[in-house]
């Protein structure tokens, strides 16, 4: 059963995912019928430990996705590949036009569209050196799916958490582009994306990190995780 200590769960001694001293775990095993499998191969006998960051809108993940980029890490966010369709197809990058583009996709081509899509831009990826790729932004279950098929058991899915009452309080002060500051519309897309599967995500997520105090808290939980 795992357990939860200050909001992450104890970790063996040893187990620690890289940057921080510790050695990474080595992929026990990566199915081969993917080709962008070979993407993962660093050095010989090495391969990159992946981390998605998942959680509600404004539950606090591009502040942990901050955290990682501090440490050099190399970051893959996947609402980049929504805004990169949405300005391609001639649509100025809000809240509404970035959400029916999301949509829209995946019901055109699969709920996993953006895990596939993110998964081409990590073949852009050359730091050869990095042990540890973070990916943001995971919204449904068939884009963890893909992701395992493609990354293997190493995958660490880490959900951030936070009350509602804070989240929309987070939105209304964030000035993000595609963040509205209406609450109707603030709530219609905690609802669309649970509509997605969020929450059956965030329910099976390895790691739970309590997001309801300062970002200085959330910093050192999120340090905790890439450093024990």
């Amino acid at each position: 059963m795992r357990r939860i200590i200050a909001g992450v769960p104890e970790r063996s001694k040893g187990q620690g995912l890289g940057p921080c001293g510790a050695g990474l775990r080595a992929f026990e095993s990566l199915p081969l019928h993917y080709h962008l499998v070979q993407i993962m191969m660093m050095d010989e006998g090495t391969q990159m430990k992946v981390i998605v960051f998942t959680g509600l809108p404004w539950a606090g993940k591009s502040e942990a996705v901050a955290v990682a980029k501090h440490m050099d890490i190399p970051v893959v966010r996947m609402g980049d590949m929504v805004w990169a369709e949405t300005k391609k197809q001639g649509l100025e990058l809000n809240e509404s036009n970035v959400g029916t583009i999301a949509d829209k996709l995946r019901k055109e081509e699969g709920m996993d569209i953006w895990a596939k899509k993110t998964l081409e831009k990590i073949t852009e990826i050359e730091n050869s050196n990095a042990k540890i790729l973070v990916i943001d932004g995971v919204r449904n279950y068939e884009e963890v799916e893909t992701f395992r098929k493609v990354l293997g058991d190493d995958l660490l899915l880490i959900a951030i958490h936070v009350s509602e009452e804070i989240r929309h309080k987070r939105a209304i002060e964030r000035n993000r582009k595609d963040d509205s500051k209406d609450l109707s519309k603030i709530k219609a897309r905690d609802n669309r994306e649970r509509s997605w599967g969020l929450n059956k995500v965030i329910a099976s997520a390895d790691i739970f990190i309590e997001n309801d105090g300062s970002l200085e808290e959330l910093q050192k939980k999120v340090q905790q995780v890439f450093c024990s």
